[in-house]
């Protein structure tokens, strides 16, 4: 079994989500990211709001997952964004790729 781990982020607009998956990939953080358009609901400061967010999709490998975490608490522009994670199997082939891509010298 090829594990990897897989990250959900929240972003306010398409911009921002673009430029924290180019940070990452250069870092070498993320192998790669995907951006998807949501409508989100949610209470802040105890109001009932619906707004438009750019849901990043990010894989890595599990040795990432503490530093990645950081990197994105240091850059996100939310007062509390959401982090989430979980681990995934994938195909043999896409692990090489994603742990090469990882591991290769800046």
């Amino acid at each position: 079994m090829y594990e990897l781990l897989c990250f959900y982020v929240p972003c306010p607009d398409e911009p921002t989500a673009q430029k924290l998956i180019a940070q990452l990939i250069e870092t070498k953080l993320i192998a790669c990211g995907n951006v998807f358009s949501a409508k989100s609901s949610f209470t802040w400061e105890n109001v009932y709001t619906t707004e438009s967010e750019f849901i990043i999709f990010m894989k890595t490998l599990p040795s990432k997952e503490q530093v990645l975490e950081d990197k994105i608490l240091e850059v996100h522009p939310y007062e509390v964004p959401c982090i989430a994670r979980w681990k995934v199997s994938c195909n043999h082939s896409y692990f090489m790729w994603v742990a090469n891509v990882l591991t290769e010298q800046l």
